[in-house]
């Protein structure tokens, strides 16, 4: 047990602490005092120190410190631990309370910010004399020694560096800040006023996560959260889909190339939103500040979910409804208007008499809310009242021209027509459902061809056949598809009592053929593999469960599918034969080049000399 140990100053390293100790102590030999700290010999860590659990073991009787409260107050934990995750930010708490410190720096991002760290520890001119005046002595200050951090929050000015650096050759000292080794010295770098102020917001952010003890976020909370606040920015889709150019010139335009400049930051294009912010906490702050307007008001506001429609209920638009102009409308289906640069379009559908609008938003007032863009189906109680002011009862079909004079006779006046064309708002076609009607009968026809021309074909096998019209069919027309197609896992794979030994013959003479049609052919060799035989027969799944089941089958597979050396070697036959029919002369060079071949073996090397000798012998 330790007879003292000295108080953490506000925002103080506890790196700093640990050198006032060094100092207090009067010790000049860095590994007797770790020891006698740490009951054992640690390198010191600036950041994210570990060993924690062993300090307080030897602290000395009746003080109230706690390993999480050095972690939370002295270390930089506050400011990686919300974006990694609940059980990745526990993982390193436990580990900075442990001895074993390896994994700390690995799991909180590793190098991703080692462009940002600075070769010295820094200070701000302003803090050094505040904390000389105050406390009697300097110390350094943890905010300061964030990757990233070029200004102190509260003075607004440059950093400096000091002469102790980050990576020392004594890596068992603790060096405590001095007069000494900071000096008052000439910034390196010129900082616009622009630049000035982007970072000493990024600064504050900082100095915010470690003042607040966040609780770890899952990556998938802030990706959310990104989403609704780049859709209300225009910078995504009402879907989702994140315009990433438009976000990565819309960073820069805001930071300033000179700002990136500044951190020695690389800013390419951004790939995808979740890697370019994964385990990253200088890139999470910076979309954050540019999103939220600061860390504060990210983490503690609820923003609200995009809602380009505002809030239900939506009122029903239908002049025959009884809820007409009601809100009854309790949900609306959100698609994005691809000719409308990305604008969402809402479908709206009153349960009650079935009448379907849309609307391109997003809403700009109250009044969008009784706005129509289209009508897609009037519902069956306007269509019944519609039908009886029809001249011609026996007419099915309504047109907008129709609709419109209907409601003319039964004085509807709905608010959404006026000074508009019928035709640009109601989009029922009749011509559109005809046309719908023979293209599904013209399909029908196309497949019920197909299975006469392959009476004996499995649905896999007619999907490979016509693999466009099958999954037309499986989207659109799927009740009759699955009425009109062999019965599902016909064929060899599907049969009640299955009788093996039979099951065995029909596979092996449906599997030798096609062996042999690869073994023969004359294009560049495909290798034989049970994979692919299963493929081209369409009973892949069904060989892959079935095959120990099949000894006939199983056998036969086994003397013909091919090993990579196998394989090679009868590459190297048909490369060699390709060259004779060129006419070329034979090397091994040309013969490995067209075989495709860089690994070889002895058996391969051997069939090379064999195809090159037999050349030679026929010239």
């Amino acid at each position: 047990m330790i007879s003292f140990f000295p108080k953490p100053y506000p925002d103080e390293l506890f790196y700093s602490v640990i050198a006032r100790y060094f100092v207090r102590s009067g010790s000049n030999q860095p590994t007797v005092t770790i020891k006698e700290l740490f009951g054992a010999i640690r390198a010191a860590s600036i950041d994210l120190p570990c060993s924690f659990g062993r300090l307080i073991e030897r602290l000395p009787t009746g003080t109230d410190y706690t390993s999480e409260g050095f972690i939370y107050n002295n270390t930089l934990y506050n400011f990686y631990s919300p974006f990694l995750g609940p059980e990745k930010a526990m993982r390193v708490k436990d580990l900075m309370i442990g001895d074993d410190g390896k994994g700390i720096h690995p799991m909180c991002g590793g190098n991703s910010d080692i462009h940002l760290r600075s070769e010295f520890l820094r200070f701000c001119p302003e803090c050094l004399r505040k904390d000389k005046k105050t406390y009697g002595e300097i110390y350094w200050h943890r905010v300061h020694q964030i990757p990233g951090v070029l200004v102190c929050p509260e003075h607004r000015i440059q950093l400096l560096d000091s002469f102790v650096p980050v990576t020392r050759h004594n890596k068992f000292e603790y060096i405590a800040a001095s007069e000494e080794n900071c000096k008052l010295t000439k910034p390196k770098k010129r900082i616009t006023t622009y630049s000035l102020d982007r970072l000493v917001e990024f600064a504050e952010d900082c100095g915010w996560l470690l003042a607040n003890r966040l609780d770890s976020k899952p990556s998938s909370w802030f990706q959310e959260k990104y989403s609704e606040i780049l859709k209300q920015k225009g910078i995504a889709s009402c879907t989702g889909i994140n315009d990433l150019q438009k976000l990565h010139d819309e960073l820069i335009a805001y930071y300033g190339s000179r700002t990136f400049s500044l951190w020695n930051f690389n800013f390419t294009r951004i790939k995808s939103l979740n890697l370019f912010t994964k385990f990253k906490a200088f890139r999470h702050l910076l979309l954050i500040r540019f999103l939220a307007g600061g860390a504060g008001k990210f983490f503690e506001s609820q923003h609200s979910k995009y809602e380009p429609f505002g809030k239900p209920a939506w009122p029903c638009l239908n002049p025959a409804c009884e809820d007409y102009l009601q809100p009854v409308i309790k949900e609306v289906k959100i698609t994005c208007c691809l000719n409308k640069h990305g604008k969402p379009m809402g479908k709206f559908s009153c349960n009650r008499c079935g009448f379907k609008y849309a609307r391109r938003g997003p809403d700009q007032s109250e009044n969008d809310r009784i706005r129509v863009s289209s009508v897609f189906e009037i519902g069956d109680r306007l269509r019944e009242v519609v039908l009886d002011c029809c001249e011609d009862k026996r007419t099915n079909e309504l047109s907008p021209k129709i609709i419109v004079e209907a409601f003319g006779k039964l004085g509807y006046e709905p608010f959404w027509l006026k000074n508009k064309k019928p035709q640009s708002i109601i989009k029922i076609s009749t011509a559109h459902k005809k046309k719908s009607e023979i293209i599904k009968i013209e399909k029908r026809q196309m497949w019920v061809n197909l299975i006469s021309k392959n009476p004996n074909a499995i649905r896999e096998e007619l999907k490979t056949l016509n693999t466009q019209l099958y999954f037309w069919l499986l989207r659109h027309d799927k009740e009759w598809y699955k009425a009109n197609s062999p019965i599902s896992r016909t064929g060899i794979h599907a049969r009640k009592g299955k009788d093996w030994n039979a099951l065995d013959a029909e596979t092996l003479a449906r599997v030798s053929p096609i062996v042999r049609e690869l073994l023969e052919s004359h294009s560049r060799p495909k290798r034989i593999t049970l994979w692919r035989v299963g493929r081209i027969a369409g009973i892949w799944t069904f060989l892959d469960k079935n095959l120990d089941k099949m000894p006939e089958t199983n056998a036969y597979l086994q003397r013909v599918l091919e090993t990579t050396e196998n394989y090679n070697i009868r590459k190297i036959r048909w490369a060699a034969e390709y060259i004779n029919q060129q006419g070329k002369q034979m090397f091994r060079s040309s013969i490995l080049q067209v075989a495709g071949i860089s690994r070889l073996s002895a058996a391969i090397e051997k069939e090379i000399e064999r195809q090159m000798h037999s050349q030679q012998i026929h010239m």
